[in-house]
């Protein structure tokens, strides 16, 4: 009890207020701490996460660059074959023009030489029509010659007969 005394006698003792104050302020400052804490992990997660799906999307640009550079590439030969394929098209279209204009030609000029031949044949015909008609009119002539011979013959020999009488 004598410490008890003493203490009512003395003033008043300020140091759990202290030791209150500071522990409030150290838990604040702690807490603090550990929001700040959270909320920095929280922030580089987040940036974390962004800048992995910044390179992801910048990969995945790079790949679609790379695959627009071989479809361009791919449209350039494309294009290429086709001016390729477009020329040997008119170079066929042109020959193709030769070939008629020459098959055209080939035909008039068959044409003229099947008339050339029907009209030879025609007038082939025809000499050998007046050939025919010769030989009969000669045929015919020779009888007649042969007939006046005869004739000629009996006249003369009737004329013998009249000078012999």
């Amino acid at each position: 009890m004598i410490g008890s005394k003493r203490r009512s006698r003395s003033a008043t003792n300020v140091w759990p207020g202290y030791v209150d104050a500071l522990s409030a302020l150290l838990m604040l400052v702690i807490f603090m701490l550990l929001v700040y804490v959270v909320s920095q992990l929280y922030l580089s997660q987040t940036l974390s996460d962004r800048n992995t799906e910044l390179a992801r999307l910048n990969q995945r640009l790079n790949e679609i660059s790379q695959l627009l550079g071989l479809e361009q590439s791919k449209t350039e030969a494309l294009e290429q074959q086709m001016a390729a394929v477009q020329d040997d098209y008119s170079d066929s279209l042109s020959r193709n023009e030769d070939l008629q204009a020459r098959l055209d030609a080939s035909r008039n000029q068959l044409m003229q030489q099947s008339a050339d031949a029907e009209a030879r044949a025609a007038r082939l015909a025809s000499m050998n029509e007046e050939l025919e008609e010769q030989d009969q009119l000669s045929a015919s002539q020779q009888a007649m010659i042969l007939r006046l011979s005869n004739q000629i013959a009996s006249l003369q020999a009737q004329l013998r007969q009249i000078t012999a009488a």
